[in-house]
């Protein structure tokens, strides 16, 4: 048998040890399955979802729906070396579009539209080049004027508006 030494160091796992957030992490997970038609209930988070990163969590609900095929590429915080405001993410998004989808010619960044609920994040997308609609709420403030359009929530009848974002500066 190895000898005990002591303990010299300890190692905290964030979500649900440091900050005990379970309580609220779980249900918007089970809110976020439901949303594209997968039943989750908060035990079946806990069993078989809670260890797993973001970006696995959501693929497994994109795939458990039937939904992989349309989000192609995933890029998140780990994926990046620099978060949100940089625009890193937002320029690997277009690259990865491009090289998925083969696009002929070339993807450009003024031919996307990002979709942001943060000042942050429009403020990245803008400096990628990209054009930006905004989710009304308190995570984005319309007096930045990042956003080419603002919607009250993603929903199919926000399409149009989002589809129709042309050269000019438009509000919604």
């Amino acid at each position: 048998m190895a000898e005990r030494r002591p303990v010299r160091a300890i190692v905290l796992d964030f979500n649900g040890t440091l900050a005990q957030d379970d309580h609220v992490v779980a249900p918007l997970y089970v809110d976020t399955f439901a949303s594209v038609g997968v039943p989750l209930t908060v035990e079946q988070y806990h069993r078989e979802l809670s260890a797993l990163p973001d970006r696995d969590v959501f693929e497994l609900a994109l795939a458990r729906a039937g939904l992989p095929e349309h989000f192609p590429v995933v890029v998140s915080i780990d994926d990046v070396a620099n978060g949100k405001p940089d625009p890193e993410g937002f320029v690997r998004a277009i690259a990865g579009l491009d090289e998925a989808l083969r696009f002929d010619p070339p993807l450009e960044p003024s031919e996307t539209v990002a979709i942001e609920d943060a000042t942050g994040g429009a403020r990245a997308a803008r400096a990628a080049g990209m054009r930006v609609v905004a989710i009304r709420g308190l995570g984005y403030d319309p007096a930045s004027g990042y956003a080419d359009v603002i919607i009250d929530r993603l929903e199919p009848a926000a399409l149009e508006a989002i589809l129709g974002i042309g050269g000019a500066k438009e509000r919604g």
